[in-house]
């Protein structure tokens, strides 16, 4: 036995070892009957017809390309040789087998792999579950970014694609599993801005990841993508629909030709006028006219910020003794000790001058409307050293620290929960939002805890459970005049006023709720003139209500100190 290393930690360093060779190869092979039938039917597969799995694994859609009984010829690339011995072993001389990398080989032309050993070019159907969801090492990393310049390509199924793509003969079609995260990220622009370009989108799946065995994703979850290569451009009135299941049983309708799900149709060609060509869309077309119509949004009238990592959270934030927080990470202290004095300019940049010093800090959760402070931070000043020192700490965007403001936590599953800020620090588990006036601080809350701006965000941007601030600021926001402000911004106070008191706040977000509904929905005011949307490119410094302010002097950062930035 290792020297020094107990043995309940060498059997977790024996599966850390094996989960890091599982996770090199990223592979999550395909033992679904429902996602493999319905994949099978949109192949729309035939006698003669040559056929690619690019990354075949154990074999699970060559088991399902036989089960169709037709007599096609079947490729099969994997850079595992184990898997390519499995092959043979389960199907022999019925498939063509060769070990590659098929995103890295040198696969077309005279001298490329694909010709060397017998295969063709170029392919009728390609068919297959890409790698994704593992770790590369900093070498593949670089191979990838040579090869790859502009795309992104630490999520490889997204070159998977791409590659095949290219793989395809003119009339050929494609059907892959992967990820959802390609049909909205912004990192994912590119593929998406070829694929909608040059080829015509059959149709696109959305399913949760537990109906996949074995995997279930907390970030995001599947799609089944079915595209053709057309023989020249796409058609300019080719259509597709997005259809959302939950279900395995929808699956196995939609496989059978009964309609199931949550379906939309959409003109290919209008994804390529989306922002960031977002290959996804809301069945209700009231959300789809806003997302389209819209010419004001959350990021022309307020600054979104990610907050503070200090890098060493254990030790430089505690939870107060008796708040409602989970889990017992993170030690305690009494309520007694938390600073809650206001800071001078020195000390809020760097730090106060005592050898522990805790100051409040917001962190993400369902707070709506209001959080209590239930977590402090390390402000001396050898903490604000520390924090702008260590390779692993993020002093970011400081000058929004103290700021007033609202908190959207980054990472929701359901819908945007925002809060107060409240002259606090933040860190990086949530997105602070600045309005560019402080009268539209109260509005701005209104607005992003109705269900509204949820669906706009969830329905029409980004899925996922990702809300960073690049999507947020996305987010399109009603025109309302200098009166509609106003009242959203009373609406606002209320609610936080009466949930500081522990009050019930159903009948207001209620009617807010409503109310926010019927702005969105309206179109366009008959004058730009008076509104928000004439107002937010204006100076700055000049309020639109006086009464509103908080304080006399301009709202804008007092101190320019050093931060590396962040969005």
């Amino acid at each position: 036995m290792t020297a020094g290393v107990k043995p309940s930690r060498l059997n977790e360093m024996a599966r850390t070892v094996q989960d890091r060779q599982a996770n090199v190869l990223c592979a999550f092979y395909t033992h679904s009957d429902p996602i493999r039938n319905y994949m099978m039917s949109r192949l729309s597969l035939s006698d003669g017809l040559s056929v690619l799995e690019p990354a075949c694994g154990d074999g699970a859609f060559v088991e399902a390309l036989h089960s169709t009984g037709f007599r096609m010829t079947i490729w099969c690339l994997d850079k595992d040789p184990a898997a390519l011995d499995r092959l043979h072993e389960r199907f022999g001389q019925t498939v063509r087998v060769h070990r590659a990398d098929t995103i890295l080989s040198p696969l077309k032309g005279g001298s490329g792999l694909l010709a060397r050993n017998g295969f063709p070019e170029r392919f009728d159907r390609i068919v297959g579950n890409p790698p994704y969801g593992g770790w590369l090492d900093y070498e593949t990393r670089a191979a990838l970014k040579k090869a790859f310049p502009n795309f992104h390509v630490r999520e490889t199924y997204a070159l998977f694609i791409l590659r095949c793509f290219e793989l395809l003969n003119n009339g050929g079609v494609l059907s892959f599993i992967v990820p959802d995260t390609f049909l909205t990220v912004g990192a994912h622009r590119p593929l998406r801005e070829i694929l909608l370009k040059s080829s015509e989108l059959m149709e696109v799946i959305t399913l949760p990841s537990k109906l996949f065995p074995g995997v279930a994703f907390g970030y995001s979850g599947l799609c089944i993508i079915t595209l053709r290569k057309p023989f020249a451009r796409p058609d300019s009135k080719h259509k597709f629909r997005l259809i959302s299941v939950h279900l395995a049983e929808e699956l196995t309708a939609l496989a059978g030709g009964v309609d199931a799900g949550i379906s939309v149709t959409v003109l290919q060609r209008q994804i390529l006028q989306r922002p960031d060509m977002r290959i996804w869309a809301s069945a209700e077309p009231e959300i789809e006219s806003v997302l389209h119509a819209a010419k004001l949004r959350l990021g022309d009238v307020a600054e979104c910020k990610t907050g503070i990592y200090t890098g060493d959270n254990r030790r430089f934030i505690r939870s107060i003794a008796g708040s409602p927080v989970r889990g017992e990470y993170y030690s305690s202290l009494p309520a007694s000790d938390v600073c809650d004095r206001s800071l001078s300019e020195g000390e809020k940049a760097r730090g106060i001058s005592a050898l522990e010093a805790w100051i409040p800090i917001v962190k993400g959760g369902s707070h709506r409307f209001v959080q209590k402070t239930s977590w402090v931070l390390d402000w001396s000043v050898s903490a604000i050293a520390f924090y702008r020192s260590d390779t692993k700490a993020r002093f970011q965007n400081s000058d929004f620290y103290f700021r007033e403001g609202l908190g959207v936590p980054m990472v929701t599953s359901t819908r945007i929960n925002a809060f107060l800020i409240e002259q606090r620090v933040f860190d990086q588990s949530v997105v602070g939002i600045f309005p560019k006036r402080q009268e539209w601080l109260w509005p701005l809350l209104v607005i992003l805890n109705c269900s509204f701006a949820t669906k706009l965000l969830k329905e029409g941007i980004n899925p996922t459970a990702n809300n960073s601030a690049n999507y947020l600021k996305k987010i399109p926001l009603p025109n309302l005049t200098h009166e509609e402000l106003r009242h959203l911004g009373a609406i606002g106070r209320l609610i936080a006023r009466k949930r500081r008191a522990g009050l019930n706040t159903d009948a207001e977000e209620q009617a807010a709720n409503e109310q926010v509904a019927e702005l969105y929905q309206r179109g366009n005011l008959p004058t730009m003139q008076g509104t928000w949307l004439d107002a937010h490119s204006s100076d700055g410094n000049t309020p639109l209500f006086p009464c509103l302010r908080e304080r006399p002097h301009p709202y804008e950062s007092k101190r320019r100190g050093r931060s590396r930035s962040a969005p």
